[in-house]
Parts: C-alpha cells; structure tokens; sequence
C-alpha cells in the first residue's frame, strides 16, 4: 500500500507534468479515502491558480481565483487512474466572486464603535 503523503505526491507530479504552465502554485485541498470498482483509491483534490485570457490582476484587491481537480489514485500502486474537474456549489462560488454581494446578504454590516482618541 502506497502511504498517502506519496499518493499526493504523484498526484501533484500528474497535474504538473499533464497540465504544465496551467498547475501553478499547486496546493493540496482535500483528501477522502474510498472504493471505486472494488479497488481502494484516495480522492485528492488539489487547487491551482486559475490562468485566464488576460490574467489580470490587482494586488490586494481581488484574489487569484483557483481551479480544483480532483485525481483519483489507487492506494496499492499509486498510480493516478483519473482526473476530474471540482465543481464548486453555487453559494460557494458567490462568495469568491462577490463577497461583498454575499455578506450583505447573510449579514448586515454594522460599524464596530470606538472610542474616541485623545490627543
């Protein structure tokens, strides 16, 4: 049995040598032990930063949205069998493209008082 810090390891190694330029700052984001057609697989989900037309963007402004794969490795070899793209859910998704949008919605902002300063 492959220990799981490998099964990650090739997972990584995949994206990166399929995908290329695409898999860019790869980082581990879920782990699930399960069976797929009675062989032991791990579900690694790893997140990479997503590469658009004009890849533009504004320090400290807005975030480099991700794109989620998630492979499927065999716990006996190791060997990555499949590779699929992670959806997101909807309310999910709403909070990294608005959070403002979103927070207004769940909850109202409410300005935290201070004292006042003296000089």
């Amino acid at each position: 049995m492959v220990p799981l810090k490998q099964a990650v390891l090739n997972a990584i190694e995949f994206a990166t040598s399929l995908l290329g330029d695409r898999a860019r700052d790869v980082q581990l984001e879920e782990v699930e032990s399960t069976e797929i057609n009675r062989a032991d697989v791990w579900l690694i989900t790893l997140s990479m930063i997503r590469q658009g037309p004009l890849d533009i963007r504004i320090p400290g402004y807005n975030a480099e949205p991700r794109d989620y794969k998630t492979f499927t490795v065999r716990k006996d070899t190791g060997a990555v069998i499949a590779m699929k793209i992670r959806e997101m859910s909807r309310d999910a998704a709403a909070l990294l493209k608005e959070p403002s949008t979103y927070q207004r919605k769940t909850a109202p902002h409410r300005p935290i008082p201070f004292g006042r300063v003296s000089t």
